[in-house]
């Protein structure tokens, strides 16, 4: 499911509740996670991001005590760029102010749940996916791996090999529990043995497929029709 770290920095405490819940709403009916902080000041904000810049989109407050919306914005626009910001204000005057620190959009008070779900609909695609990731537990470490770099997996004995892009790990996990951690929509088993990645497959024939590493899976007779449904499905989604 893929995650986005949104925050609210909003003076009035009640108007800040209304945007989270409808934000909420939003996500559960797009089927995405939101991480929904409130922020009851400018300073707040400041003192958190400072620490852990750790946020996709805000939702500002123009009108603010001590310093305003577009003074945070400012501030932030000193060292970050890519943070997206929707303003929210009661002041249509001081919307002019927004252009000069890039605001990606603006709520005009009251919130409406249509015009919220309008501004995310718009904002959520120039916000860059965070891509997936597993940890593979290899002897006294831990690895974070990309599942992009993830090509396939096979049982050997009693232990889980993994090949990537760039290393092979081998771990004494079975392949229904590694299984669990991944996109079911975008790896495939082509036998009892053997887990492929959609993403790397080159070419799919009746009792094999060739990995984009030349690396040749074998795929059982049972299989056959959901590996190639499953490499299809795939690429048709990718290329919407």
């Amino acid at each position: 499911m893929q995650t986005y770290r949104l925050a609210i920095c909003e003076n009035e405490l009640i108007q800040a509740k209304f945007i989270q819940k409808i934000l909420a709403d939003y996500a559960v009916e797009r089927g995405i996670q939101f991480h929904l902080p409130i922020f009851e000041s400018a300073e707040a904000f400041l003192f958190e991001y400072a620490e852990n810049k750790a946020v996709d989109l805000l939702f500002l407050d123009i009108q603010m005590e001590e310093l305003d919306g577009v003074a945070l914005a400012e501030k932030i626009r000193e060292t970050v760029d890519q943070l997206k910001i929707v303003f929210i204000t009661g002041m249509t005057e001081r919307i002019g102010e927004g252009y000069r620190v890039s605001a990606s959009d603006f709520l005009i008070k009251p919130v409406k749940k249509d015009q919220l779900y309008a501004v995310l609909d718009r904002v959520l695609t120039t916000i860059p996916k965070e891509e997936a990731v597993i940890v593979l537990p290899i002897e006294d470490e831990q690895v974070k791996l990309p599942l992009s770099r993830l090509i396939c997996a096979e049982i050997v004995g009693k232990e889980l090999v993994i090949t990537t892009t760039t290393s092979t790990y081998s771990l004494k996990t079975s392949m229904q529990d590694f299984m669990k951690q991944l996109d079911n929509k975008q790896f495939i088993q082509t036998n009892r043995n053997w887990l492929i990645n959609c993403q790397h497959i080159e070419r799919v024939k009746k009792s094999e497929v060739i990995m984009a590493n030349e690396l040749v899976i074998p795929i059982s007779r049972r299989n056959s029709k959901d590996v190639a449904q499953a490499f299809i499905s795939y690429f048709r989604k990718d290329a919407q």
